[in-house]
C-alpha cells in the first residue's frame, strides 16, 4: 500500500525535472534586460516573444490570382526602387542638391531633351538679390550647334505698385536653321514635313498682379522681329512660299493678358487637391506691312483629385486646354509660326514639337502622380490632342494619343526637373526638361 505513493512521488519528480530543463531556459531568456523591455513595451503582455503575435512572421494569404493582379505594382516597384536608391545616395553625398531653399546666387547647368530644337545644353547664371534690392536676374544660354542656340535675359524688379505686384522684363534671341513645320493640319503625316530657317529677337515687359490670395494674373507687352525662310535641302523646298510669313522679316507688337483662379491645396510641397482655372487673351499688330492682325484666346482647367483610401499625395492631375487664333480688324491671315499646335513637352508628349498645327488646338492630359521619395514623384500619364480651324471641326475620332511615365524632382515646392518617356502613334520619345507640364 506504500508503493503507490512512492511511484506517484517519482512521477511527480520526473515531471518537475522536465519542466525545469524545458521551460526554465525560455523564461531565463525572456527575463534578460532586452527581452524584458520588449515584453513590457507590448502593453504588459507576459507572453514569450515566440508566442506573441507581433513576433510571428507575416505570411500572405493571397492567392495566385491576387499576385497576378498585383504584377503591375510589382513592376513599378522594381523599376522605381533603383531610382529611390540613387536619390538616397545623392541626398546623402550631395545634400545641397535637394535643399528646399535654393542658393541666392549661382550657376546651374541646363539640359533640354525633347523640346523644339531636340538636344541642347547650356548654363544659367542667376542672382535672386541683385544689388541687394531684392531684384531677380537670370541669364541663360542653351546651345545645340553653331547655328542653333538661344539666349535669354530675365530681370524681375521688386514690388513696383504695391506688395502684390512685380515687373519683369525679358529679352530673347534664338536661331534655328531647320525648324519643322507640317502641312495639312490634323491630317498631316510624315510626308507633309517641311523645314524652315528662323531667327527671332524679342523683348517683353510683364506686370504681375495678385489682388486676392487665390486670384491673380499678368498684363504683358511684347515686341518681336522674326525672319523666316525656307531651309536648305529637299524639306525646305517643300515649304510653300505662299504660306503667310515665309521669306520675309516680320515685326509684331503683341498685348497679352492672363488671369488665374486657384483653389488648389498642397501637402508635402505638392499640389494634391482642388481646381485651377486660367483664361488668356492677346491681340497682335503687324508693324512691318500691316498684313497680320489677329487675336487669340485660350481657356484651361486643371483638377487635382486625391485617390480614396490612399495617402493624399497619391493623386490624379487632370487638365483640359483649348486655344484659338483668328484674323481680326481687317487682317489677312495669322502667320504660320504663330499658329497653335500640339506635340512637345507640354501637350502630347510622344509627338515632336508642333507636330500638328492649325488655328485652334485642344489638349487633354491625365496623370497619376505619387511620391517615391521625399522630393521625387513618379508619374504615369495619358495625353490626347487635336488641331482644328473651326470649332465645328472638333471630333472624337480626330484625337492623337500618347502615354508613358517618368519621374520629377521637386525642390522648394517647385519643379527642379522632370524626366519622361512617352510612346504613341509615331514611336518612343524621351523628355528631359526643367519646364512644368502644367
Amino acid at each position: 500500500m506504500k508503493r503507490a505513493p512512492l511511484r506517484l512521488r517519482t512521477v511527480s519528480l520526473l515531471i518537475l525535472l522536465l519542466l525545469v530543463f524545458t521551460v526554465e531556459p525560455t523564461v531565463a531568456r525572456e527575463t534578460s534586460p532586452t527581452a524584458r523591455d520588449t515584453v513590457d513595451a507590448i502593453e504588459g503582455d507576459t507572453l514569450s516573444q515566440a508566442q506573441h503575435p507581433n513576433a510571428v512572421p507575416y505570411r500572405s494569404s493571397r492567392s495566385i490570382w491576387a499576385h497576378a493582379l498585383a504584377v503591375p505594382a510589382y513592376l513599378v516597384y522594381g523599376v522605381t526602387r533603383p531610382i529611390g536608391w540613387g536619390v538616397k545616395y545623392l541626398e546623402r553625398e550631395y545634400p545641397a542638391l535637394f535643399e528646399p531653399r535654393a542658393p541666392v546666387q549661382g550657376v546651374l547647368p541646363l539640359v533640354e531633351l525633347g523640346g523644339p530644337v531636340g538636344v541642347q545644353g547650356g548654363l544659367a547664371v542667376f542672382d535672386h538679390d541683385l544689388w541687394g534690392l531684392g531684384h531677380d536676374a537670370r541669364l541663360s544660354f542653351i546651345y545645340g550647334s553653331r547655328s542653333r542656340y538661344e539666349v535669354d535675359l530675365d530681370y524681375r524688379f521688386g514690388p513696383v505698385f504695391g506688395p502684390h505686384t512685380a515687373l519683369t522684363v525679358n529679352a530673347t534671341f534664338l536661331t534655328n536653321p531647320e525648324r519643322r513645320y507640317f502641312l495639312r493640319g490634323n491630317l498631316a503625316d510624315r510626308r507633309d514635313e517641311t523645314r524652315y530657317f528662323t531667327r527671332q529677337l524679342s523683348g517683353r515687359a510683364t506686370l504681375t498682379l495678385q489682388p486676392f490670395e487665390r486670384f491673380g494674373g499678368n498684363v504683358e507687352v511684347e515686341a518681336s522681329r522674326i525672319f523666316n525662310k525656307r531651309a536648305d535641302g529637299n524639306l525646305g523646298d517643300r515649304l510653300p512660299v505662299s504660306l503667310p510669313g515665309v521669306d520675309r522679316a516680320t515685326a509684331l507688337l503683341t498685348a497679352r493678358t492672363g488671369w488665374t483662379f486657384d483653389r488648389t491645396g498642397r501637402e508635402q510641397q505638392r499640389v494634391v487637391r482642388g481646381m485651377r482655372v486660367r483664361l488668356e487673351g492677346e491681340a497682335t499688330e503687324d508693324l512691318s506691312r500691316g498684313t497680320f492682325r489677329y487675336v487669340g484666346y485660350a481657356a484651361e482647367i486643371q483638377q487635382y483629385l486625391p485617390l480614396p483610401f490612399l495617402p493624399p499625395t497619391r493623386r490624379l492631375a487632370l487638365r483640359v486646354r483649348m486655344e484659338k487664333v483668328e484674323p481680326a480688324r481687317g487682317g489677312a491671315a495669322v502667320p504660320f509660326f504663330r499658329l497653335p499646335g500640339i506635340g512637345g513637352q507640354t501637350t502630347v508628349r510622344s509627338l515632336v514639337f508642333e507636330r500638328y498645327v492649325e488655328e485652334g488646338a485642344l489638349v487633354a492630359n491625365a496623370e497619376y502622380q505619387y511620391p517615391i521619395w521625399n522630393r521625387m514623384d513618379a508619374v504615369a500619364f495619358v495625353d490626347a490632342g487635336q488641331v482644328f480651324n473651326e470649332f465645328e471641326g472638333i471630333g472624337v475620332d480626330r484625337f492623337h494619343y500618347s502615354y508613358g511615365g517618368g519621374v520629377r524632382v521637386i525642390r522648394g515646392g517647385r519643379l527642379a526637373f522632370r524626366f519622361e518617356v512617352a510612346t504613341g502613334e509615331e514611336g518612343l520619345r524621351t523628355i528631359l526638361t526643367v519646364n512644368q507640364m502644367f
